[in-house]
């Protein structure tokens, strides 16, 4: 199915890989770029360096990003190459395809990744047997969900939580192209990736700019967020997936 004709608002980071415009290009779409996030180095890497030297003491390792996949093994070059080869020896969990897929392309094969892309679902694969006294790692962003660590402390696990990354509003740029192309009916979608995706837009465009355009989430967890804040969202991937929103784009803007 065609996206022919449409323009999709792309709201992504700028760090991020273009798989999704070139996707959306293939379908026919044009796209408009206006990154939300930007994806810098945290306050201080001290715990991480220290969770790094020490890998050997723990049981199992958690990632839920591919940001959090690329900046843990970029951190370990510069600490401690030989964790690498630690990092290999234990059970490696991932949230989402890009995730699994950033680790096994490092040479890393995950030992469960869920069927619904979230750190709920993947929590719920275990039971209080199979971690109570295990201490696992979970490097993370700033403002990451702390379910998955909380349900996981709920069966008798220790976790660490490392900060890996921040995700900050980008310096501001020249935004009256975007704002006037969307006040005037120029963009059919604009699609949203993460909840601070929405809360940087909204700090930066307002709501009203959504009024003439269709609202696309990646997934239950970014729709609510945009929906708590009081944006319609009216189409949701069926998995937390570039390729998933893609074709639930393909699939229902017609109806619209």
């Amino acid at each position: 199915m065609s996206l022919q004709g449409k323009t999709v608002l792309i709201t992504r980071a700028a760090e991020a890989d273009d798989s999704f415009g070139r996707l959306l290009e293939a379908r026919g779409a044009t796209i408009l770029h206006l990154p939300t996030i930007k994806i810098v180095d945290p306050d201080s890497w001290d715990d991480c360096d220290r969770a790094i030297i020490n890998l050997r003491e723990y049981d199992g390792v958690f990632f839920t990003s591919k940001n959090g996949v690329l900046k843990f093994l970029q951190r370990i070059e510069v600490v401690h190459a030989p964790a690498k080869s630690v990092l290999s020896s234990r059970p490696v969990y991932a949230v989402g395809e890009k995730t699994e897929e950033a680790l096994e392309n490092a040479g890393f094969p995950v030992t469960m990744t869920p069927e619904v892309f979230s750190g709920e679902d993947l929590a719920a694969l275990f039971s209080r047997e199979e971690v109570q006294g295990k201490r696992l790692l979970f490097p993370r962003s700033n403002i990451g969900k702390d379910i998955l660590p909380r349900a996981l402390r709920s069966l008798g696990a220790v976790v660490d939580e490392v900060t890996v990354y921040k995700t900050v509003s980008p310096e501001k740029t020249d935004l009256d192209g975007v704002r006037h192309a969307l006040v005037n009916g120029k963009v059919d979608i604009v699609t949203f990736f993460s909840p601070s995706a929405v809360r940087n837009f909204l700090q930066m465009m307002g709501s009203k700019c959504l009024d003439h355009t269709l609202v696309a989430a990646i997934g239950p967890t970014t729709a609510t967020a945009a929906t708590g804040l009081g944006i319609e969202v009216e189409i949701v991937s069926k998995q937390s997936t570039a390729e998933s929103l893609v074709e639930t784009l393909a699939e229902q803007i017609e109806s619209y």
